[in-house]
C-alpha cells in the first residue's frame, strides 16, 4: 500500500511527531510504500527509515500519488481532503482536540471546519478522543492506541529508598493546559515540609523564566532522544502529570508504568481511560487538575506504599482537613507524622488553632501597614521643593514598578495641544516624547481602562501600539469633575519608533 504523512514540522522533539514518525517507519518496515511530508527538514533526534521530502506546501502537485493520506494536525487536513483521489483516500490522525488549547483559541472556527471536512476518515488514540470526535461532529472515528518500545521502556532494578527524593516532570512550561506549574507548586510544599527533593525535568523547549527561579535543585534534560527516556524514567522515584482535560494522551505516563516509575497523574479522561484496559485504577493515583495540595500528599503516599511502608488514606486526608485551613504545606508534614504517631492529633489541633488567631492578627496588621505604606510614598514623591515634571517622573517610575512594565507616560487629551511625558526601560527622569493623543482620546471617553495586546485586530487600537512603538499596553483615563482630561499609560517590550 502507498502511505503519505503530513507533518507540519518534522525536525521538532513533540510527542504527536514522534509517534507519526514512529508509525510512519513501523509501516515501511512491514513492506508498504511509506512517504513522509513535511515543511520542515528531516528530524535529527530519530531515524526517518521510510522516503522523507520537504515541501513549501501541501498542495497536490507536491504529493506522490498513492493510496491513503493522513493528516496529522488540524491544519494539514484541509490539504489532505482537497489533494484528489489519485493521492489516496485522505484520513485524520487525531492524537488531540487542538480546539479547546488555549494557544489556539484564535483559531478555533477553521479548526472545527476542518473537523467537519466530507469525505474524511478519522482515526484516534484515545476513548475520550473518540467520544469527543462523535458528539461534537458526528463522525464516527476509528480507534488505534499508542504502543509502547519495551526495548527502551521496561523495568529497571528496583530503587531503594534514597535522599533527595527524584521526582520527575516532563513537558513544555510555555503551554499553561500542561500545567506544569502545579507541579512545581507541590514540590515547594514538599520542600516546606522539610522533603529533600530535586526536579529531574525533561522538556523539548527552554525553560521559562519563573522555572529558572525555582527554589529547590532542578536537573535538566532538554531534547532528550525518545531512545533515551527509558534511562530518564528510570532514574525517578515518581513521575508527575499535571496536564488539563485537554490532553490527548500523553505517552510519559505510561511509558514512565512501563519503566516500573509510580506515577500521580491528574484525574482526566486521557489518564482514565486506561481502567477499561487493565480493570482497575490501580495504576496511579489520581489527583485533580490544580489541586497542588492533592499532588503532594500523593507524592507523600506513593514514595511510601512503594517503598513499602503503611499507608492509610483516610486519615490522612482526615489530618489535612483538620490542618489545611491554616498551611497546606503543614497538612502535608502531618499527613507523614499521623501515619507513624496517631496521638499526635492533639497537638495539631492546638498548633492549627495558634496559627489560625495569629493569622487574623498578622492580617489586621497587614492592611494597616499597607494603607501607611501608601500614605507615605505618595507623601515622599510629593514633598519638598520638586519641579511638577520631577513629581510626575516619580509617579510615573513607581507605577512602572508596580505593575511591572517597561515603560510608563501620563498624556493630557483635554486641551488643543497635549503635553505628555514619557519613562521609558531604563531612565531614571521623564523625558518629553510625541504621543498620540488623537488616538487615546478616543479610547478612553468612556472613562474606562483599555488594554491592548499584541493580538488586537481592531485596526485603530493596533495603530496606538503602533504609534507608540510597544508591544502591549493599558490605557487609564485621568478624570475630574467627571470629565477626561488625560490618560495614564504602561507599555511593555518598549520598540524603536
Amino acid at each position: 500500500m502507498r502511505i503519505t504523512w503530513l507533518l507540519e514540522v518534522a525536525d521538532q522533539l513533540w510527542g504527536g511527531v514522534k509517534v507519526a514518525l514512529e508509525d510512519a517507519n513501523w509501516l515501511h518496515r512491514h513492506g508498504h510504500q511509506v512517504t513522509v511530508i513535511s515543511r520542515s527538514r528531516a528530524p535529527a533526534w530519530m531515524r526517518i527509515e521510510c522516503a522523507f521530502q520537504q515541501v513549501q506546501d501541501f498542495r497536490a502537485e507536491h504529493l506522490p500519488d498513492g493510496d491513503v493520506l493522513i493528516g496529522t494536525f488540524w491544519s494539514t487536513v484541509p490539504w489532505a481532503a482537497s489533494a484528489g483521489p489519485g493521492k489516496g483516500v485522505p484520513v485524520h490522525f487525531c492524537q488531540g482536540y487542538e480546539g479547546d488549547n488555549q494557544e489556539q483559541s484564535a483559531l478555533r472556527e477553521r479548526i472545527e471546519a476542518s473537523y467537519r471536512l466530507p469525505g474524511v476518515e478519522h482515526i484516534t488514540i484515545a476513548p475520550h478522543l473518540t467520544r469527543l470526535l462523535q458528539e461534537r461532529f458526528k463522525v464516527a472515528a476509528r480507534e488505534v492506541r499508542y504502543a509502547i518500545d519495551h526495548s527502551v521502556h521496561f523495568p529497571g532494578e528496583v530503587r531503594g529508598p534514597g535522599s533527595p527524593l527524584r521526582i520527575g516532570l516532563v513537558g513544555p512550561g510555555q503551554l499553561a493546559w500542561k500545567g506544569l506549574e502545579t507541579g512545581y507548586a507541590a514540590c515547594r510544599m514538599l520542600q516546606t515540609a522539610g522533603q529533600k527533593l530535586v526536579l529531574v525535568r525533561a522538556t523539548n523547549t527552554e525553560p521559562t523564566s519563573a522555572e529558572l527561579t525555582a527554589p529547590f535543585p532542578i536537573e535538566w534534560h532538554r531534547q532528550v532522544p525518545p531512545a533515551a527516556m527509558g534511562n530518564y524514567y528510570r532514574s525517578l522515584d515518581v513521575l508527575l502529570v499535571t496536564s488539563g482535560p485537554q490532553e490527548g494522551f500523553f505517552l510519559p505516563a505510561i511509558e514512565a508504568m512501563a519503566c516500573g516509575v509510580p506515577t500521580v497523574l491528574t484525574d482526566v479522561p486521557c489518564f482514565r481511560d486506561h481502567q477499561a484496559l487493565v480493570g482497575h485504577a490501580g495504576y496511579s493515583l489520581f489527583v485533580p487538575p490544580g489541586d497542588v495540595g492533592e499532588m503532594a500528599q500523593a507524592v507523600v503516599i506513593v514514595v511510601m506504599r512503594w517503598h513499602g511502608a503503611p499507608v492509610e488514606p483516610t486519615k490522612m486526608a482526615l489530618t489535612n482537613t483538620v490542618t489545611a485551613v491554616t498551611n497546606t504545606a503543614l497538612a502535608v508534614l502531618a499527613a507523614v507524622l499521623l501515619n507513624t504517631n496517631p496521638f499526635a492529633s492533639a497537638l495539631l489541633v492546638l498548633l492549627a488553632a495558634i496559627i489560625v488567631i495569629a493569622y487574623r492578627g498578622y492580617s489586621a496588621l497587614s492592611r494597616r501597614y499597607a494603607s501607611l505604606e501608601l500614605l507615605y510614598d505618595f507623601t515622599r514623591l510629593v514633598s519638598g521643593s520638586k519641579q511638577p515634571e520631577v513629581v510626575l517622573a516619580n509617579m510615573l517610575k513607581e507605577t512602572k514598578q508596580l505593575l511591572r512594565a517597561e515603560a510608563a507616560a501620563i498624556i493630557t487629551v483635554g486641551g488643543a495641544e497635549p503635553l505628555s511625558l514619557w519613562l521609558g526601560p531604563d531612565d531614571d527622569v521623564a523625558t518629553p516624547r510625541s504621543l498620540p493623543a488623537d488616538l487615546l482620546r478616543p479610547l478612553v471617553a468612556d472613562g474606562r481602562a483599555v488594554v491592548i495586546d499584541r493580538n488586537e485586530r481592531t485596526q485603530s487600537r493596533r495603530a496606538v501600539l503602533a504609534a507608540l512603538g510597544v508591544t502591549d499596553c493599558i490605557v487609564a483615563p485621568l478624570v475630574e469633575a467627571a470629565e477626561t482630561i488625560g490618560v495614564l499609560l504602561v507599555a511593555d517590550r518598549e520598540t524603536a519608533v
